[in-house]
């Protein structure tokens, strides 16, 4: 990723439930849980494969199932564009951190999926500096 934003749920970096993320999927449009737990990493916005790398890498994570696409109506396809990292091993079970490809435009298809889904989790999109943007 270029420019990873992530969705934080307060100051102290509380992360958002697995449970939370599934419901906000549901009730998002054209936003939608990823159908199966690996895809090809072409089709996902913002994520390039190392070639040189022997080590397993982001995609080939187990946790990639809980991942969630856009509906992008130019290209008229679904991207995987949202990212649920398994964060149990620091805050508990069942718990993660999401991460999106930080879009150029404010009216980008990702950017308002994002705005909506930080609305319905009541967190806010922080980028890598610490920047908030508004949700």
């Amino acid at each position: 990723m270029l420019y990873a934003t992530y969705f934080d749920k307060s100051a102290a970096n509380d992360h958002i439930t697995l449970d939370q993320w599934k419901s906000a999927l549901k009730s998002v449009p054209n936003v939608r849980a990823a159908s199966v737990a690996t895809s090809d990493p072409n089709e996902w916005i913002g994520y390039t494969v190392n070639t040189l790398s022997k080590r397993r890498q982001f995609h080939d994570l187990s946790d990639r199932q809980y991942d969630a696409e856009v509906f992008c109506s130019p290209r008229q396809e679904w991207l995987r564009a949202f990212y649920w990292c398994d964060a149990s091993d620091h805050s508990g079970a069942g718990v993660g951190i999401i991460i999106l490809e930080t879009p150029g435009e404010v009216s980008d298809p990702l950017w308002l999926a994002a705005q909506a889904l930080a609305h319905r989790l009541s967190a806010n999109l922080v980028g890598e500096n610490d920047t908030k943007y508004e949700a």
